[in-house]
């Protein structure tokens, strides 16, 4: 008898195990707002971001140890531009990526439309090239500075896997 209640009790054991862990992750959830604050906190290793709707109604408090998103969140409160992000939700939420589509102002060949980053990379929307990528900060930061001051990127060159080798922004 007490075999077979230890028995059952193993089965309900190894099947609630099996099913926490097959269990997959929460989805990441949709955040699209205006960044105004932002929060280095470096003895906790990361960046705390507030964004607000156009509303003024929701807030989302997120957190990136990123220095990549934290980069683009930059741009987004520089500019106040909308930043449109993807995070997990927590205690603290932990942002996974930001996009940041400015305002049309540059039309010409080399105008950065749209910059779309991850912690691993980014890419980006150049009028005039196909969809380019970066993982270097270098050139996410000359891409960046040319969304803020609206002007169009030189010299823009990839290789053959479409990673950005050469950007130039040239501001007389």
């Amino acid at each position: 008898m007490k075999l077979a209640v230890v028995g059952r009790t193993f089965l309900a054991l190894a099947l609630l195990t099996s099913m926490l862990s097959s269990s997959q992750a929460p989805p990441d959830q949709n955040f699209v707002g205006t960044v105004y604050d932002l929060d280095y906190l470096g003895n906790q290793g990361w960046t705390q971001a507030l964004l607000k709707t156009a509303t003024g109604q929701t807030d989302l408090a997120a957190t990136t140890k990123s220095e990549i998103l934290q980069a683009v969140l930059e741009a987004g409160i520089l500019n106040a531009t909308s930043v449109s992000v993807t995070y997990r939700a927590g205690e603290p939420a932990e942002l996974h990526s930001a996009t940041l589509r400015p305002t049309p102002a540059c039309r010409e060949k080399g105008c950065v439309e749209e910059v779309r980053c991850a912690s691993e990379g980014c890419f980006a929307k150049v009028t005039g090239y196909s969809e380019v990528r970066t993982t270097n900060p270098r050139a996410l930061g000359i891409l960046l500075t040319a969304v803020q001051k609206k002007k169009a990127v030189e010299y823009l060159d990839v290789n053959q896997q479409g990673e950005i080798v050469r950007v130039k922004i040239n501001i007389p």
